[in-house]
């Protein structure tokens, strides 16, 4: 997986998280009658309010925020009023809030206002959440999270019935946070017998709840024990990121106490590896160069060695020509130039931004770095040799 599409998924999976808990919280308050206590200012205007009273108060709770968010006793005002509210006062309410401000007290009430609408009517307020103005607002979560609360057998038939990734993405990821906040110890095998399509989405998402501790990722691996095989790159790289960052030496020596596989074993050291490698670049070189590292085969020592390259290329560079690796220096740049293709613009524009790893390959060993060259098409080779604009000549 590239990695652009790793940090997409990653972001996109913590932007669910966010916005479901946001909505679980309030679909628990409305399930239970709890509540914050309001100020009992607040509460005597609620016993006189009139419809229009209440949207005028939320116009003025947002013209006054002047938070990045809504602090606890206004989104708790917010709620109560946004209860109250109409399928009419909610679409006219939506229609006239700015939806291209995001961190301001408008983005957090489009997907509390969706969230009611949903209650009401779930199919016009998720036809409404899929416009592209709200895009950015968590609006199509907010729905279909109040939705799947209430009645989640048919928030998931309806989702699975969809042509497209987006729904049944969606429906999987909630559904993961469903049945893991029910309960933790049976959410797997659950989800095998009602939601097996999700059951990925589960995975990573126990990962994502891990804290990085050593306990976290024990109990990762003994819930996850019957689905080794089933943890990808995704939920793998959660895994580590938060564990090997705490202590990088701590991680190295401490990878083989959680009664992996051979197989898994190689995976999630070449994960470790990588995630100490973006820090320390020069320790993982030269443990895959001394044979340190046993656990991994070729192919997982070529990859941690492309990862570390490609990652930091001009470190890399001298160490590379040294050890009798241009080869995969040679690989790594050929592939960070292929992904620079795909970007918005000219390759040329982007490699005259870049050339000091090249410089240091250069450097270090002009032959192997112009025999590299010379296979390179024209406007690579004129990007890393040409001078510079305004460079001194």
């Amino acid at each position: 997986m590239g990695r652009w599409k790793l940090y997409l998924a990653l972001t996109l999976g913590a932007g669910l998280a966010s916005a479901w808990l946001g909505f679980r919280g309030e679909q628990e308050r409305q399930e239970t009658g709890e509540s914050s206590p309001a100020p009992l200012k607040t509460q005597l205007k609620r016993i006189f309010v009139r419809p229009t009273d209440a949207v005028a108060r939320l116009d003025e709770i947002r013209a006054h925020s002047k938070r990045v968010d809504l602090s606890p006793p206004e989104e708790e005002e917010c709620w109560q009023i946004i209860r109250g509210l109409s399928e009419q006062q909610l679409r006219s309410y939506l229609a006239d809030l700015p939806t291209d401000r995001p961190n301001t007290a408008s983005s957090k009430l489009i997907p509390m206002l969706f969230s009611r609408w949903a209650q009401i009517d779930s199919l016009a307020a998720l036809a409404e959440a899929k416009k592209p103005e709200y895009a950015r607002n968590s609006a199509v979560v907010a729905a279909f999270s109040s939705w799947a609360g209430r009645d989640r057998d048919a928030a998931f038939s309806w989702a699975l019935s969809k042509d497209g990734a987006e729904m049944k993405y969606y429906a999987a990821d909630i559904a993961a946070r469903m049945y893991l906040n029910e309960d933790r110890s049976t959410a797997i095998e659950r989800m095998k017998s009602q939601f097996p399509e999700a059951l990925p989405t589960m995975l990573r998402t126990m990962a994502q709840q891990t804290d990085g501790t050593d306990e976290s990722l024990r109990d990762y691996f003994d819930l996850t024990r019957s689905e080794r095989d089933q943890i990808t790159v995704i939920p793998m790289w959660e895994l580590v990121r938060k564990w090997a960052t705490r202590d990088l030496s701590h991680a190295l020596e401490n990878t083989e106490t959680f009664g992996l596989s051979p197989e898994q074993l190689s995976i999630f050291r070449q994960h470790v590896l990588s995630a100490v490698a973006a820090r320390d670049p020069a320790t993982v070189l030269n443990r895959l160069q001394n044979g340190q590292e046993t656990t991994l085969d070729a192919s997982g020592r070529k990859s941690v060695l492309l990862s570390t390259i490609m990652s930091h290329p001009e470190e890399s560079a001298g160490w590379s020509v040294e050890n009798h690796q241009t080869d995969l220096l040679a690989e790594a740049f050929d592939r960070q130039i292929s992904g620079l293709r795909n970007g918005k613009r000219p390759l040329a524009d982007y490699l005259r931004g870049m050339r000091g790893p090249y410089e240091s390959w250069s450097k270090a060993s002009p032959d192997t770095f112009n025999a590299w060259l010379q296979k390179q098409p024209d406007e690579v080779r004129n990007a890393l040799t040409s001078p510079l604009p305004n460079a001194p000549h």
